[in-house]
């Protein structure tokens, strides 16, 4: 590392080399300036042999290719005349992907990197995103860490009390600094904790990208943040973030998917022995079951997950975990689950059980919570207790950020519309809400 990029851009021929999308002549100079081809490759998330071929004359037409390699080496994204932000603006009909091949992309990955083996076909390249940044340590420390995971923890208490919205950029901008703290000088032990805190962080990134409804970007964040969590040998991590790749998966219809992602980070979370990992793991399962009509597993899986939180009353917990998976978040999947198993008495009690214990402390959870009790309310005939507990979700769900609220408003307004004249106020507002 070392190698100071930034004379290279202002040359009158590389800068022209730029302007004509000449990658080959760039990443000569480049190489001239000390970095190899391997260095190259490592940052701008490509192989080595395609460096080698750019070099040798490959021309580079992709977008997402310039933009990767633009970030990488640190290059001005004028000087190569890209947008400032790609990728925010809307996509032709001829760059859309279908979600199936999304999701078969994001498995096909996912699988390879926790198995280690192509278990559903040889997935593309995923890049590790660099960026100019503010000056690093001279050496990174075990503080480091620790202000790392204290700033994931700071951003997990603004996201569940005004959504994702509000998080999202300062993670990925904490992020892409972050990268470059894993080129600075440090000791073995503090690098493996710094692996797993970059991986938490992106998990964080990806956990506000869900929130505000843009997958493609959580499952980008997710596979950087997998991969960290492997070389770091962290296998906590690793089934947190499979956990939180299923939620993105069920949430965007598709329970199946789900399943398969958390069968891949079951074995990770076995690994680390603790029963409050298995337990969230659990709920997950029960959930992706019960979506899928699926009653004895599901309630084979709420049981081990009750069962694994009551053993962890005696178990030391995971700091990143202890605060984001509490008994009010068990009560709560529970009910989503009865819920969608049709048992609407269960899901009520258990619903009533999240709301109670969840307090004030999370406008973003307890909406979810109060979104699904209101339409369990409605669906079991107890209309005035619906209504009312549907507009307590709706004065949550209006200053949130967050797309995911809105979206746990439809059970809530397809229980309205079936009651009839009575939720016709009820309906009318949630569509609002939804539309806002």
């Amino acid at each position: 590392m070392g190698v100071d990029l930034a004379a290279v851009w202002e040359r009158p021929d590389v800068r022209a080399a730029l302007a004509r999308h000449d990658m080959g002549a760039v990443f000569r100079a480049v190489a001239a300036a000390g970095l190899t081809q391997r260095e190259i490759a490592d940052r701008t998330g490509q192989n080595q042999s395609d460096v080698s071929a750019i070099v040798h004359g490959r021309e580079v037409q992709s977008y997402d290719l310039l933009e990767r390699i633009a970030v990488g080496l640190g290059i001005p994204r004028g000087y190569m005349g890209l947008a400032y932000s790609p990728g925010c603006g809307p996509r032709s009909p001829d760059e859309e992907e279908d979600e199936d091949v999304k999701r078969r992309r994001f498995l096909a990955h996912a699988g390879q990197v926790v198995l280690g083996v192509a278990v559903f076909g040889e997935p593309a390249e995923v890049s590790l995103r660099q960026v100019e940044a503010t000056p690093l340590p001279q050496r990174v420390g075990i503080s480091d860490v620790q202000q790392l995971d204290d700033a994931v923890r700071r951003m997990f208490v603004l996201e569940r009390h005004h959504g994702g919205g509000v998080v999202l950029h300062l993670a990925e901008g904490l992020a892409d600094w972050s990268h470059q703290l894993l080129h600075a000088q440090t000791s073995d032990a503090v690098r493996h904790a710094l692996l797993g805190a970059v991986a938490r962080l992106h998990g964080k990134v990806a956990w506000a990208a869900y929130d505000l409804g843009i997958p493609d970007k959580a499952r980008h964040h997710l596979l950087v943040g997998l991969r960290l969590a492997r070389e770091a040998d962290d296998p906590g991590v690793q089934a947190y973030l499979l956990n939180t790749a299923a939620r993105v998966e069920m949430h965007n219809g598709s329970p199946d998917t789900a399943l398969q992602l958390l069968h891949f980070g079951y074995t990770p979370a076995l690994a680390t022995r603790s029963s409050l990992l298995i337990a969230l793991m659990e709920c997950k399962i029960a959930g992706a079951y019960a979506k899928l009509g699926a009653r004895e597993p599901a309630v084979r899986a709420l049981a081990t997950a009750r069962e694994s939180f009551d053993r962890a009353a005696d178990e030391e917990k995971p700091s990143w975990l202890g605060s984001f998976f509490t008994r009010a978040s068990l009560a709560g999947a529970e009910g989503v689950a009865w819920a969608s198993l049709g048992e609407e008495e269960s899901a009520i009690n258990s619903l009533t059980t999240a709301v109670r214990a969840r307090g004030d402390n999370s406008p973003l959870a307890q909406s979810f919570e109060l979104a699904e009790l209101g339409a369990a309310h409605l669906r079991n005939g107890d209309v005035h207790e619906g209504i009312r507990i549907g507009m307590k979700a709706l004065d949550l769900v209006g200053p949130l950020r967050s797309q995911r609220a809105r979206d746990r408003l439809v059970p809530l307004h397809k229980a309205a519309m079936r009651s009839g004249r009575q939720a016709a106020d009820l309906a009318h507002r949630v569509t609002l809400a939804r539309t806002t």
